[in-house]
This record gives C-alpha cells, sequence and structure tokens, in this order.
C-alpha cells in the first residue's frame, strides 16, 4: 500500500490557506479472502474533510513500478505541490479475510 500526502498553500504566505489531500494505493493480493483482486487508488481531501475520488480500479498498473496518474483538478489545481511518501510491504496474504478479528 503506498500513501501519498500531498500539501500546499494558496497563497504567497506559510500556513495561510493549506491544502492537504491524501492518495491511498492498496494492493489487493489475488489470492486473498477480499472480493477485490489487484490495484485500486483513492483520494481524500483531508482540508474539507471528504473523499474526492472514491475507490476504483486501477486497470494499467504496469508490472515493474507503481504508476499512477491524477487529475491536477482533484487537488485543487495548484501550480506546485509538497509531498510525503508512506510504503508497507505485506509479505503474504495468509492473514487478509473479509472476517472481523474480535
Amino acid at each position: 500500500m503506498y500513501i501519498w500526502l500531498l500539501y500546499y498553500n494558496t497563497s504567497s504566505s506559510p500556513g495561510d490557506d493549506e491544502r492537504i489531500y491524501t492518495l491511498i494505493i492498496p494492493n489487493f493480493a489475488p489470492d486473498s479472502n477480499l472480493s477485490l483482486k489487484g490495484w485500486y487508488m483513492t483520494e481524500f481531501n483531508n482540508t474539507a474533510n471528504t473523499y474526492v475520488l472514491p475507490l476504483a480500479k486501477i486497470s494499467d498498473m504496469p508490472k515493474d513500478k507503481v504508476q499512477v496518474f491524477i487529475d491536477p483538478s482533484l487537488i485543487g489545481n495548484p501550480s506546485s505541490f509538497k509531498y510525503l511518501t508512506c510504503v508497507m510491504v505485506r509479505v503474504n496474504s495468509t492473514f487478509l479475510s473479509k472476517h472481523q478479528i474480535i
């Protein structure tokens, strides 16, 4: 799973009108018990506390890298932005199940 935190200011003064978005790009293993398989993406607008893009399948993910294209209008058309990235790696899908663990 990849998590990208995108942020930028809409004015020239630091701290004024900061916009923050989170892109979540999970991969669901083909041998898991989940109904979803493959790569997906969702986008959350942290500033407005709402999803901009619901969970959507990425059908053309390359085999040798993670590559997604984001419509700039989904993040407010900034001229530039800063970002932080977090990567989580699953070593196997044995424990992936749609049953809730109590």
